[in-house]
């Protein structure tokens, strides 16, 4: 009899371990569950919003959109998965211990549901903050370089700064920026705008890349070297060349950075124009 009693309370033991070993795999599937659904909704989430609004923050290469893409799509397939495995040992789990909702694991709920829905729009405006932080960033080191330059080779800058359409000119302001250029690898793109007319129509022109007549050897017409802008650029040069505006205008969009920095000096002015492109996946 007493052996029979032993039997039974170790049962029950054996019983309730069971039970325990089962709710506690039951509640960590339920946890990796959530945080895999979760985490694919945020990932989603920063696709979409750094796709509709351009904003380049962490993107590195475009291929990495394929790559990532994949990863996705494996995402939601664990995430159905985990799904399937909660709903199934939920009902294992009701079978061997069921258990009333008290009020407050619904509060919990409740407080838990109203974080996630907040967490959208905070994360929105974390991407627009870090996409103006990386602009800012790229301002600052074309302003520097700019800036660098003018004190580093102040002889080069004087040269550049005697406009002339002649190929004398031309030539030497190719050479120069030719050098500039191959000083640092990382050193941007850089050309001259400088104001001139055509027909007595005043326009702007881009000086870099020399063409010459392949037959003759000869500059090409100032129609070549016309620098297309739009109406808020040519307003902005506008304002220097005629203004005296000495303010910098930088731009960026879809990973392309642009910076004109006037450059005046013994009352002749030129626009040092930087660009610096970079290749962005997500």
């Amino acid at each position: 009899m007493t052996n029979s009693k032993y039997q039974n309370k170790r049962y029950i033991i054996e019983t309730k371990s069971k039970k325990k070993d089962k709710n506690q795999i039951i509640k960590i599937s339920n946890y990796i569950g959530i945080f895999s659904i979760v985490l694919l909704i945020y990932w989603i989430f920063i696709f979409v919003a750094i796709s509709i609004f351009d904003l380049k923050i962490f993107q590195k290469n475009i291929t990495e959109i394929f790559l990532l893409s994949i990863f996705g799509i494996l995402a939601l397939l664990f995430g159905s998965l985990m799904i399937n495995i909660m709903f199934n040992l939920s009902k294992i789990s009701e079978s061997i211990d069921k258990q009333e909702i008290k009020s407050t694991s619904k509060n919990k709920l409740y407080v838990s549901l109203i974080i996630f829905i907040l967490s959208f729009p905070l994360m929105l405006s974390l991407l627009f903050i870090g996409d103006k932080l990386n602009a800012n960033k790229k301002k600052n080191y074309l302003i520097s370089s700019a800036s660098q330059l003018i004190y580093e080779y102040p002889q080069k800058i004087d040269l550049i700064m005697n406009y002339s359409f002649d190929k004398k000119y031309l030539e030497t302001a190719e050479t120069i920026l030719n050098i500039f250029s191959k000083t640092d690898i990382n050193f941007p793109y850089m050309s001259i705008i400088v104001k001139d007319t055509v027909q007595g129509l005043p326009i702007f022109l881009k000086i870099r890349d020399l063409d010459l007549d392949k037959n003759n050897q000869k500059i090409m017409d100032k129609i070549q070297y016309i620098y297309s802008c739009s109406k808020e650029e040519r307003d902005y040069l506008n304002s220097v060349f005629y203004e005296k505006n000495s303010a910098c205008k930088f731009n960026y969009n879809n990973g392309n950075y642009e910076l004109f920095f006037p450059v005046k000096k013994n009352n002749k002015i030129i626009v040092i124009y930087l660009t610096k492109s970079e290749q962005y996946g997500y």
